[in-house]
């Protein structure tokens, strides 16, 4: 995971500092979409057994006209430590974020910092699980925790915002960054837009069969556990 990030740093750093280069006076924007508990079938552009049942065309888009990771792994498969390891590119026991009740320092440097002292407006969407706020973003709004997947509340700088009744988490994370999008102008930026996905084995829909169940009629594929895969498929960034 270290040399991965390490190479979008890099990657990410000749496209925002490179002097005389077309880049350079045109830096690109970017969306980075963190998925949550997916195994690399959840998204059909990785040719997965559920491509045919559940393909993910607007995924599968975004991973044709960016850049998307064939080769990358987690050094810590648990949500928050995962994410500690992208934020900083180190392992966790050098991170300090071990566990997921442990508290991420964010005096440590991080991509997004760097990101931000290049010039680029910042944000993150979503879900942080890490204990303390998001540092090196202009603006974050994060799920308190693990979240809660109707009418979710979010953290934000300023405090709690209570969540819309009848909204879905999936609608919230997926609205909030577009609105963040259409609303910036000249400046370049980089999005994170990190997913929380429904827990299949505990989560309910009210008044209604559980999520697995629904999954499993749907599909008719037998929900089981995949140990032999990284938690997630890997990032997906998107450059425009």
């Amino acid at each position: 995971m270290k040399k991965i990030i390490l190479t979008i740093l890099v990657a990410l750093g000749q496209l925002v500092f490179a002097d005389g280069d077309v880049l350079a006076k045109k830096r690109l924007n970017i969306v980075f979409i963190f998925s949550d508990d997916h195994s690399f079938e959840a998204i059909s552009a990785y040719g997965g057994r559920l491509k045919d049942v559940a393909p993910t065309p607007n995924l599968d888009r975004i991973a044709s006209e960016g850049i998307r990771f064939d080769n990358c792994f987690v050094t810590n498969a648990l949500c928050g430590p995962s994410r500690a390891v992208i934020q900083t590119g180190k392992h966790s026991h050098l991170n300090g974020f071990l566990e997921n009740h442990h508290v991420f320092n964010g005096d440590q440097q991080t991509f997004p910092k760097i990101l931000q002292k290049g010039g680029y407006q910042t944000a993150l969407i979503g879900k942080w699980h890490l204990g303390s706020d998001p540092q090196g973003f202009d603006l974050w709004n994060v799920l308190p925790g693990q979240g809660t997947y109707y009418a979710p509340e979010f953290r934000t700088p300023a405090g709690k915002v209570e969540g819309k009744p009848g909204e879905y988490v999936t609608e919230a994370n997926a609205a909030k960054p577009i609105g963040i999008v259409t609303t910036i102008n000249g400046t370049p930026f980089i999005v994170v837009s990190t997913t929380a996905t429904v827990a299949p084995n505990a989560t309910r829909i009210p008044n209604g069969p559980s999520i697995c169940s629904c999954h499993r009629a749907r599909l008719n594929v037998s929900h089981q556990r995949i140990t032999s895969r990284p938690q997630a498929a890997g990032p997906m960034m998107a450059m425009n």
